[in-house]
């Protein structure tokens, strides 16, 4: 007898329960919390999920805009938030920390393959990610990065990051239905500075310091795709000195001139350094299409 029941198809959670539930996984001595949400039907966009790494202080309460505008298009994400009690360890920067906590998730979920949405200090850590186990990842799309504008110091470097701050406060008044998000992200900064100063001072100097570009040089050379999105309002990482980062053409190591393009697409856009939160639907609009197709998405800036 032929059994004609028909075959029931699990009910996916929705959005909200998901995200309600984070999971953590266990790096070193730290718990790193992250969220894993699949959307309502998988398609060929979610074969590849989306990992979104906040810059600092960021927490995934933060972003989470960003992850609901992907899940809607049919994309499977991710997003970490990195400990902030943790102890001052001397065997490791904190960017190395963040990156082991990048891929310590990834080899929790068993994933192969995927495509990264970075923000600010999270370019840097990811980058790093990608150096260390390039054929791990697809496509980099770095919004707002850090580690791109040349030297910088840490005195200016914090006064910046406290401008944006200021900047935030104004964006709520002016937009009360996003005062739950600043909120969010207001209060996460300053429990970051408050409950472990040592450790925000350790973190706004590694990030002053840091320079990805020979890093996005080499991954690029790996297969691995990379997008830049940097809004014109950023007082954090101005445009200005981005753009004039990539006019050196000589390499800063061997002094040899510079030929290759590693930069597939570079655009620039109206916002604040913290419009992929705060207005997350044109940013995520943009970064739909070129994790569709970066192959196709045309540069409306040379960096050449």
């Amino acid at each position: 007898m032929i059994d004609s029941t028909p075959e029931i198809t699990p009910r996916v959670p929705s959005f909200e329960e998901q995200f309600s539930k984070p999971k953590s996984v266990q790096i070193f001595n730290d718990k790193v919390m992250y969220v894993d949400i699949h959307p309502q039907t998988e398609s060929e966009k979610s074969a590849v999920p989306v990992l979104v790494a906040p810059g600092w202080g960021g927490s995934i309460a933060a972003i989470e805009g960003p992850l609901r505008e992907l899940t809607e298009r049919g994309r499977r994400v991710i997003a970490m938030s990195t400990p902030r009690d943790r102890g001052i360890g001397k065997e490791l920067r904190e960017e190395d920390r963040k990156m082991a906590d990048l891929l310590g998730i990834l080899q929790a979920e068993k994933i192969k393959k995927v495509d990264v949405v970075a923000h600010s200090e999270g370019a840097i850590y990811s980058s790093m990610a990608a150096l260390i186990d390039p054929e791990k990842f697809r496509y980099l799309v770095l919004v707002n990065p850090g580690g791109m504008i040349g030297k910088d110091a840490t005195p200016k470097l914090l006064t910046r990051f406290a401008l944006n701050t200021m900047e935030k406060a104004v964006h709520a008044t002016a937009h009360p239905q996003y005062m739950g998000t600043i909120g969010s992200m207001g209060a996460e900064g300053f429990k970051a500075i408050i409950n472990n100063p040592e450790l925000t001072y350790r973190e706004l100097h590694e990030i002053s310091r840091a320079d990805i570009h020979n890093t996005l040089r080499y991954v690029h050379s790996k297969g691995v795709g990379i997008f830049i999105i940097q809004t014109t309002g950023d007082t954090v990482f101005p445009i200005g000195r981005m753009v004039n980062a990539f006019k050196i053409k000589r390499d800063p190591i061997t002094n040899e001139p510079l030929k290759d393009r590693y930069i597939d697409g570079f655009y620039s856009m109206g916002g604040t350094h913290n419009e992929l939160s705060l207005n997350a639907k044109p940013i995520i609009d943009l970064i739909d299409k070129v994790l569709t197709n970066m192959g196709n998405i045309k540069s409306l800036e040379s960096v050449s």
